[in-house]
């Protein structure tokens, strides 16, 4: 069965030209849009306005379905312009982020981490080399265990005190 050349509503005409019904109403008002017959059903003649319609359609949009505009292509200065305004962009974004605190300096951080380690590693060392041999001697090996787990807890409930104190402040082991 031959395809009807009219539509009835505007409804089955946007459907018909394949565009939105809104599309269709916001250009109702253009200048030389087809006049509409007076039959009943064969209201709207579809060809008629399938020309009006190719009238006015913009080229960017024009043959697409998505109606999504072209990527532009930059040329070769101006996309050296955008490289250089995105690192700069970066460049601010980071300043930011280190001003924020948001950042440490590596060097900073290995700082303290080193310094960290050695003031455990010296503590220990103090404890197991001179203060524990000494009072361990004669003891059983539960007694030396108790002994050693007392320095142990003694040495890490210290250590905040003497971290905070390599950061500045006056922290001091008592």
């Amino acid at each position: 069965m031959p395809e009807n050349p009219y539509a009835r509503t505007k409804q089955q005409l946007a459907v018909r030209c394949g565009i939105s019904y809104r599309r269709l109403l916001a250009n109702w008002d253009k200048p030389n849009r087809p006049q509409d017959h007076s039959q009943g059903s064969a209201r709207y003649d579809i060809k008629a306005y399938r020309d009006w319609i190719q009238n006015w359609k913009s080229a960017h949009n024009f043959g697409s379905r998505n109606n999504s505009y072209p990527v532009y292509k930059l040329n070769e200065r101006e996309q050296a312009y955008a490289d250089r305004a995105n690192a700069a962009a970066a460049r601010e974004k980071f300043k930011l982020e280190v001003e924020m605190a948001e950042y440490v300096p590596r060097l900073a951080a290995n700082t303290a981490i080193e310094t960290g380690n050695n003031i455990v590693r010296r503590e220990l060392r103090k404890a197991m080399e001179f203060e524990l041999p000494p009072r361990l001697e004669m003891m059983r090996a539960s007694e030396i265990r108790k002994v050693m787990i007392a320095k142990l807890n003694d040495i890490v409930s210290h250590l905040p005190k003497l971290l905070m104190g390599t950061n500045g402040s006056n922290g001091t082991r008592t």
